[in-house]
């Protein structure tokens, strides 16, 4: 309509999260026990959930409003002492959130933000930043978009119980690069690091088509600044020893 779009959605089923092996990457210092999740609702992954999205354009600002009711898609984690593994467990939760974008010439403004009662805890998160891009550097086709984004979180810690780990904001930096080519060749490299301790990592994510049916691409990560005895003050400390780097060829027929 012209006062918006409004979206209802009924979700008579339920996908637990997929979680990284003592193998994987990134994977958390604890295993996680996926066989034996736990649900608030009596009915598990079949309970219904519902939730409603309101949108419109306003001049420059494209707006969302929406209202969750039901099994979260994120777990929280309980300890099991016993074996020593983190079982998911599924609460009912009711999220409201926003999110908005600016588009100003060549600067681009987002914003998210979400309020979730029942998760263990009532909370506040947001994250907010801006992506400004500068077209033909040097004179080429090439584009590089500059990006700022700061990650904040009410909670000083996550998780329940015997496995609570200590949580600080993120502040993102990062440039984006585009070629502009046939190959659609595009890098994004990235900088983050949390406000309360050293804690960094870095991060390059990249693809580009080879001939008509095949893309070649690159993603890595690198954490630094990471205390070996931090176990429970700092989120990143699972993934201290997960520096990794992942080539993929992508065929499609």
């Amino acid at each position: 309509k012209d006062w918006g779009t409004l979206g209802f959605l009924v979700l008579p089923g339920f996908r637990e999260r997929t979680f990284a092996g003592v193998d994987g990457r990134l994977r958390l210092e604890i295993p996680v026990d996926t066989d034996n999740a736990l649900y608030e609702s009596s009915a598990k992954e079949k309970h219904t959930d519902f939730a409603i999205r309101f949108t419109k354009t306003i001049d420059a600002w494209d707006i969302g409003l929406a209202h969750f009711v039901g099994t979260s898609r994120d777990p929280l984690f309980v300890l099991d002492t016993q074996n020593f593994t983190l079982v998911p467990y599924y609460p009912q939760i009711t999220q409201t959130s926003i999110d908005a974008q600016a588009t100003l010439e060549d600067w681009l403004l987002k914003l998210e933000m979400i309020y979730r009662t029942d998760f263990g805890e009532d909370y506040f998160a947001a994250v907010t930043g801006f992506e400004y891009s500068t077209y033909g550097i040097w004179g080429s086709t090439k584009d590089l978009g500059w990006i700022v984004e700061y990650q904040y979180d009410e909670r000083s810690s996550i998780g329940s119980g015997a496995f609570q780990v200590d949580i600080s904001d993120v502040v993102v930096l990062g440039a984006r690069l585009a070629f502009n080519d046939i190959q659609s060749t595009e890098f994004l490299f990235g900088l983050g690091f949390e406000t309360d301790n050293d804690a960094q990592f870095f991060s390059i994510e990249g693809s580009r088509r080879i001939g008509d049916d095949m893309k070649l691409s690159i993603e890595g990560r690198v954490f630094t600044g990471i205390d070996d005895n931090a176990l429970l003050d700092t989120f990143f400390y699972s993934f201290r020893k997960d520096d990794f780097i992942q080539l993929t060829l992508d065929w499609y027929y």
